[in-house]
């Protein structure tokens, strides 16, 4: 553990956190996702193509054996007297030896699927844009939550300073007011030394709050900022820059709308739902897609069923597919894709209002603390 506490200023806490921050680093890990997966959906715009191998063995010759008398009594007019009515016909013979291999590569490149590809495509990059957006929005969180943190530090900080110096002020006063009841001072009653003695006490109990305040404020900066508990931490007050609010709380609505993140993922959504639909009412349309392969088979017989003619062979083709009934099955998908649009629509009006009210609580929140800093700084400079 460090003997000294290291001073960030406001920057340096903001730099320390996002290079160590574990969201930020979560949220890198979803943008590479998202960009993997749209690349897996492009792959959809090449063929497929398969190189198979294999070498098998059985466990015995494919044999193929004849044993049968051919009759030829209707030609026994041709053979002498006394010839046999039937000819014996008894041959083993191999037709294919135990040991195969085979060598097959395989073509298949979608041609048409009614859609669904460009709509994969077009969810898949959805899904990268959410993901940059995503990242965006904890980034700027991170951001907030250092300033706030370190805003929190200094306030604690400034508040046990000041308590500090009403403590010493009020033992002061105590040890004066002590000194005059003890000694027997008839303008010094009992309760006015009790009253000094619980002021005292509470002031000391308020001190002690604040010191674990500001203890607590600088392991939730230490924490944001990805930094262990044990290690030290203090503020350079000065480098803390507060800044001055418009007037006007319209201003703040239009920022809101252009730059909010969240706003931003409702409206990355919409369009990824409007590629859902285009991908449920692919299932309307028939898929063709063409085919090819070659192949070489050789076996360890010379002859038989493989050989010299039949070895090697190939051949091409188209393949059309139409559903013709599947149970409603496409027509529920589209229409589940439409609902869960109109969902997120719902939803984004419902953010969009609760991001208004946030708006506006917080512009006037800080309206009210410059106030506040306004008449507590005017207020110090009584005498």
């Amino acid at each position: 553990m460090p003997l000294y506490a290291r001073t960030y200023t406001i920057d340096e806490a903001i730099k320390t956190a996002l290079l160590n921050n574990q969201q930020q680093k979560i949220s890198a890990q979803d943008q590479i996702v998202a960009e993997a997966k749209y690349k897996q959906a492009l792959s959809a715009n090449y063929p497929m193509l398969d190189l198979t191998l294999v070498a098998n063995r059985k466990d015995q010759s494919f044999i193929d054996k004849t044993n049968y008398n051919f009759d030829i009594s209707p030609l026994s007019f041709l053979f002498p007297p006394g010839t046999p009515t039937s000819l014996p016909v008894k041959y083993t013979h191999t037709v294919m030896g135990r040991d195969t291999q085979t060598a097959k590569i395989e073509a298949l490149y979608a041609l048409y699927i009614g859609g669904k590809v460009t709509a994969l495509q077009k969810e898949a990059k959805a899904g990268v844009e959410y993901a940059k957006e995503s990242s965006k929005l904890s980034h700027d969180k991170i951001i907030y939550n250092v300033k706030k943190y370190y805003a929190a530090v200094i306030l604690s900080q400034k508040t046990q300073k000041l308590m500090q110096d009403t403590v010493d002020r009020m033992q002061a006063t105590y040890e004066l007011t002590e000194a005059f009841y003890k000694g027997k001072s008839i303008k010094i009653k009992k309760t006015d030394y009790l009253r000094a003695k619980m002021t005292l006490l509470n002031m000391k109990s308020i001190l002690i709050s604040l010191n674990n305040a500001t203890q607590l404020a600088k392991s939730a900066l230490s924490f944001e900022m990805g930094l262990g508990d044990s290690t030290p931490i203090d503020i350079k007050e000065n480098s803390y820059k507060t800044y001055k609010l418009g007037n006007s709380l319209k201003d703040y609505y239009q920022k809101l709308y252009i730059y909010n993140h969240m706003i931003k993922q409702t409206n990355i959504g919409l369009e990824a739902m409007d590629a859902k639909i285009d991908e449920a009412k692919s299932g309307y349309f028939p898929k063709v897609a063409l085919y090819a392969n070659a192949s070489s088979l050789h076996n360890n017989k010379d002859g038989g069923i493989i050989n010299s003619q039949n070895n090697d062979s190939w051949n091409i083709g188209v393949a059309i597919t139409y559903n013709i009934f599947n149970g409603g099955l496409t027509t529920a998908q589209e229409q589940t894709a439409r609902a869960e649009k109109l969902k997120l629509k719902s939803q984004q009006a419902y953010l969009k209002s609760g991001l208004e009210f946030k708006a506006k609580k917080a512009f006037l929140n800080a309206k009210t603390a410059q106030n506040q800093v306004k008449i507590m700084r005017e207020a110090t400079k009584v005498k």
